[in-house]
């Protein structure tokens, strides 16, 4: 589990002006600009990442568990047709304060979500959900409080711009 009191100590920034944290599985935005979860599932009850109306009425289901509101309609693609390896149902739902996007792998019954929004929500609601309408053996997840001006996880790469070459 990825430890943000450590993150904010070597940051040298105070959990509390920052980010209000309520535990460590579902952080609160606070100040920050958003957050996001990154899901990982595997091997989920067979058909049910094939289909596009269980990844249709996920979808539909999560935005309102959620707390958030569609802008315009589910996009939903079965993409990657000529790697069967990969092929599958990607799905994007525009939300007033981001977006929900998904990669749903057929041949192995696996599913890629992410839940980005500046508005917070119940990281547990999520992974309720991905569980009643997929059934997967696993569940992986990890939630990013986003803010560009406190940005730094241990792995990222950031890039500076030189602005004094200009």
């Amino acid at each position: 589990m990825f430890n943000f009191n450590k993150l904010a100590d070597f940051f040298g920034i105070s959990l509390k002006s920052s980010v209000s944290f309520g535990d460590d599985a579902n952080p609160k935005i606070g100040s920050a600009w958003g957050k996001e979860l990154l899901v990982d599932f595997r091997n989920s009850d067979p058909g049910k990442v094939q289909s596009g109306e269980v990844i249709r009425a996920f979808f539909d289901e999560l935005v309102i568990a959620i707390d958030m509101v569609k802008f315009g309609p589910l996009m939903l693609e079965h993409f990657a047709n000529h790697d069967p390896a990969k092929g599958g149902y990607t799905a994007i739902q525009m939300i007033e304060t981001s977006a929900i996007s998904g990669h749903f792998v057929d041949s192995s019954d696996d599913g890629y979500l992410n839940v980005f929004s500046c508005k917070d929500f119940d990281v547990q609601v999520v992974l309720d959900l991905v569980q009643k309408h997929f059934n997967p053996d696993v569940i992986s997840y990890e939630t990013v409080i986003r803010d560009a001006e406190h940005s730094g996880l241990e792995n990222w790469t950031t890039i500076h711009k030189d602005v004094t070459s200009h």
